[in-house]
């Protein structure tokens, strides 16, 4: 079974639209437990989203979840 989120760049492109519909708290600031969740929901993995963001909060963070 192919995961639509293999490509780095398609899961990066998936959290972005998920960021922007988001609605923002305090200061305009995002709760990344709702990114998570939505792009689990979306037929994400953790792993695939770690994996995307190597280099960046995904490092600083591995277990998001």
């Amino acid at each position: 079974m192919a995961r639509p989120y293999a490509d780095p760049d398609a899961v990066a492109r998936k959290i972005v639209e998920i960021a922007n519909t988001t609605e923002p708290v305090q200061d305009g600031r995002l709760y990344t437990e709702l990114i998570n969740a939505a792009f689990l929901q979306a037929g994400g993995s953790p792993d695939e989203y770690t994996r995307s963001t190597r280099g960046g909060y995904g490092d600083m963070n591995p277990g998001f979840m």
